[in-house]
């Protein structure tokens, strides 16, 4: 991706470029966001490549460059491809499930995003980290202190974790074993 709004191919045995699909959203959202580009790598999946602004746009790219659809939702980074669907946080501080085939939005989820003070200010913003997929759920770690677990069918939150401080990193998990890099630079494994 570059800042241009264009999602580049390039060929893989001189780095020439191939292709290039403009993808572009429309939405300021209220993620807080700098950054009104790409937000993550792009997922490739088959022959799909898929791909989020931080400006309301997912889409769905052919390996030759052709859009096959664009969806409003947007990604604060890079979207999880299964059975069928993409999941991501969008600029809306939401987790979404959007149809991989056609970019229909499925479910949406709330997420937490800032600590309401009696000021007209909001007194701490939290970021959104994830999702990862792993044992049937999906994990998202939060600026707020908790690593959540959502029912990838439906959106439901299933669980909380309470972590000792907030999250900095989206959660990698290997072996049972989810690790997470907190806002004050400590890796924590969790099992």
């Amino acid at each position: 991706p570059f800042s241009i709004g264009a999602l580049v191919g390039m060929s893989a045995s001189d780095g020439s470029p191939q292709w290039a699909a403009q993808i572009q959203g429309q939405r300021n959202g209220v993620a807080f966001n700098t950054v009104s580009e790409f937000t993550g790598a792009p997922v490739v999946s088959g022959s799909t490549v898929y791909v989020g602004t931080a400006q309301g746009a997912l889409a769905s790219v052919a390996t030759n460059g052709q859009v096959r659809w664009q969806s409003g939702e947007g990604a604060m980074g890079p979207v999880t491809v299964a059975g069928g669907s993409l999941f991501a946080v969008n600029n809306y501080l939401q987790l979404v499930r959007v149809n991989a085939s056609t970019g229909e939005t499925i479910w949406k989820a709330p997420l937490p995003g800032y600590t309401k003070s009696n000021q007209r200010r909001r007194k701490a913003i939290y970021p959104s980290f994830g999702p990862t997929l792993a044992g049937g759920r999906l994990w998202v770690a939060s600026g707020d202190g908790y690593l959540r677990a959502f029912s990838p069918t439906d959106g439901t939150l299933v669980s909380a974790v309470e972590l000792p401080a907030g999250a900095a990193s989206r959660p990698v998990i290997v072996g049972g074993v989810a690790y997470i890099v907190t806002q004050k630079g400590t890796l924590l494994a969790l099992r």
